[in-house]
């Protein structure tokens, strides 16, 4: 072996004595985000229980203006109807529908409560095609003897994805 062949020999081993035996690799990931359309709910027609008479017997009256007891529904004047409300959002998404048991209807001191409930169906509802209408029915107790004269009252309604 000439003297450089060894010199080359020794530099190429002293190289891998001290060279970094670690190996690495590398590899990318992936983000992801959606966006969907907010949902959102409208009133768009009120709970009417429309006009009734009382009398010295409690009773109820429906939106549909079914009664009970001592009630009597007379025609004409406010219509009666369901509550209904529009929800809009993102096409076929499942979202919760809830509202109160109870609204208080009030005119001045004097109250009566409405019993809610869906008219038909849940509060587990589905968005076809991007929006829904829930549909609220009512019954309105009426006490003995209740006094005269037109009667509201609000309740709040969620929709939530």
């Amino acid at each position: 072996m000439t003297k450089v062949s060894k010199a080359f020999s020794l530099t190429i081993l002293a190289f891998l004595c001290f060279a970094d035996a670690s190996y690495s690799a590398t590899a990318t990931g992936t983000a992801n985000a959606r966006v969907v359309t907010p949902i959102a709910v409208a009133a768009t027609t009120p709970l009417q229980f429309g006009s009734f008479a009382s009398s010295g017997v409690a009773g109820t009256i429906n939106q549909a203006g079914v009664v009970t007891g001592g009630v009597v529904a007379v025609n004409g004047g406010v219509a009666r109807t369901a509550g209904v409300f529009t929800v809009s959002g993102e096409a076929s998404a499942s979202y919760t529908f809830t509202l109160p048991a109870n609204v208080t209807l009030s005119n001045g001191s004097n109250n009566m409560t409405a019993t809610l409930s869906y008219s038909s169906g849940t509060g587990a509802r589905t968005l076809t095609a991007g929006s829904d209408t829930v549909t609220v029915n009512g019954v309105l107790t009426v006490a003995t003897n209740q006094v005269a004269g037109a009667y509201t009252g609000t309740y709040s309604v969620t929709a939530v994805y």
